[in-house]
């Protein structure tokens, strides 16, 4: 190493040695006592850089038709115009094999699905896989061109959750600004019933936060100090009936997540128990009345031609003990909260004795659980192709005056996930120019169109009328 050279590792030494003395300093206060303050925001840089470029944004699209006052009817009829609602979220890669962990409510029913890396880099989903009684969807993504690092999930191994521990959500990274909550873990494991309340369905266990609600925080991971996922966000308010959950985030327990993912990745379904019957805990205030004075699980309804229904049981029963006909010890059901574990660790099968209370008298049955009713599924989407998706018309003079324009062509139908629609251009548009061509005839668009080769980029000027009136918009981007 030459003189000058060694030169500039010394100068590099002495002001990195100055920079960390500077930052040391940093983190003490004024009294010479540690900035604990500065430390923990530390800690939740160090925690969500780990998990940062694992974390996926998600953008959903679903498409109905609104009024245009821009179109008029012509020979050919009404051009209905096509209103899009888009909708964000968040998703984290679970392997290194192409899928993807999401909220089954932020893309079930979907027409279009992307993945947004941290890069900014657009993937079409081409495959949906969803639980809906867990909430938690597998996307299958091609990420062969930018392949992102896996999530590691928090182990059993590096000790329970317990009330207070540091929970943060890890959005993605938007507009190069990333997006993250913080707060606390308020209850690891709390037993609580849907918001959107199915009449068969059973309790199920999340974890509940201080975390406050955040943009596209659905499907976030939920993740320690370490970076290690606890589990997956949803709103409280979509996830439980609790009227006090607050605006807060929720996860769906990490172990479940897993297991849920694993089925699906594996091909099979993912089967629940089904007992068939809408339970509630019993008063205590009622319970002597009913002949259960330790308590037990009212039988609300019982599904019609249901496991329950077939064993023998009905509305108005209380459950007071379950017990595998194998003949192990029996459980003793004081409430909800000892019902769901057992549930938890059963399969559609499985043969359980009951001891019901029917009018004060103790009655028994046995019970072979069923499946769980539409619970999972799968939905294809389709294919991306390259092409624009495009096709148009002349416009008539009225509409080039509602538009405020001298020419243009009206786009009549854009292709859900093609190029024209990747740019935000929509049935109704008046598309006026591409590049610095001015588009003057339908024939004008065509030719530019059939110029450009797939990965060109091109900018598109257009305008729109909705409900709120005039705009005039550009698109920048290629076909594909």
């Amino acid at each position: 190493m030459g003189a000058l050279a060694r030169r500039f590792v010394s100068v590099a030494a002495v002001a990195t040695v100055a920079l960390w003395s500077t930052a040391t300093a940093q983190d003490v206060s004024a009294g010479g006592e540690p900035d604990y303050a500065r430390e923990l925001q530390a800690a939740f840089d160090a925690a969500t850089s780990k998990v940062r470029a694992s974390v996926v944004g998600i953008i959903v699209t679903r498409q109905a038709p609104v009024s245009n006052p821009a179109i008029e009817e012509s020979e050919v009829g009404p051009v209905p115009a096509v209103g899009v609602e888009y909708i964000m979220g968040s998703g984290f890669v679970a392997d290194d094999q192409g899928w993807v962990i999401t909220s089954t409510p932020l893309v079930a029913d979907s027409e279009h699905v992307e993945v947004l890396t941290e890069s900014g880099v657009s993937l079409p989903v081409t495959a949906i896989h969803y639980d809906r009684m867990s909430d938690v969807a597998a996307l299958r993504v091609d990420l062969s061109a930018s392949p992102l690092p896996p999530v590691v999930f928090r182990s059993p191994r590096e000790g329970a959750i317990r009330p207070g521990h540091w929970a943060i959500a890890v959005g993605p990274t938007i507009y190069r600004v990333p997006i993250s909550s913080v707060g606390h873990v308020t209850a690891p494991y709390l037993r609580v019933l849907p918001a959107k309340q199915n009449p068969w369905a059973s309790s199920r266990l999340l974890m509940f936060t201080s975390i406050p609600r955040m943009p596209m925080g659905e499907g976030a991971p939920v993740v320690d100090l370490d970076g290690r996922v606890l589990g997956m966000a949803l709103p409280a308010t979509q996830a439980t009936s609790l009227e006090d959950a607050g605006n807060t985030m929720v996860a769906v327990i990490g172990s479940e997540v897993q297991a849920v993912f694993a089925r699906i990745r594996s091909g099979g379904a993912v089967k629940r128990p089904w007992l068939g019957v809408h339970l509630q805990d019993v008063p205590p205030e009622a319970g002597s009345d009913l002949g259960a004075p330790d308590g037990g699980i009212y039988l609300v309804r019982v599904a019609p031609g249901g496991p329950a229904d077939v064993a023998g049981a009905r509305v108005g029963d209380v459950l007071v003990e379950m017990c595998p006909v194998d003949g192990e010890r029996p459980v003793t059901l004081t409430g909800l909260a000892d019902l769901g574990p057992i549930l938890d660790q059963s399969h559609p099968g499985d043969r359980y004795h009951l001891t019901l209370i029917r009018e004060g008298r103790p009655i028994e049955i046995d019970v072979v659980l069923g499946e769980f009713p539409e619970s999972t599924g799968e939905q294809t989407l389709a294919e991306p192709q390259r092409g624009w998706g495009l096709t148009a018309r002349a416009a008539s003079p009225e509409e080039l005056a509602a538009f405020g324009a001298e020419h243009g062509v009206v786009a009549t139908k854009v292709a859900i996930g093609q190029g024209a629609f990747l740019l935000g251009i929509r049935g109704g548009d008046l598309l006026m120019q591409i590049g610095a061509t001015p588009l003057l005839t339908l024939e004008d668009l065509e030719a530019v169109l059939d110029e450009t080769e797939p990965d060109d980029v091109i900018s598109i000027a257009f305008r729109r009328i909705d409900e709120q009136g005039l705009g005039s918009f550009l698109a920048v981007g290629s076909r594909q």
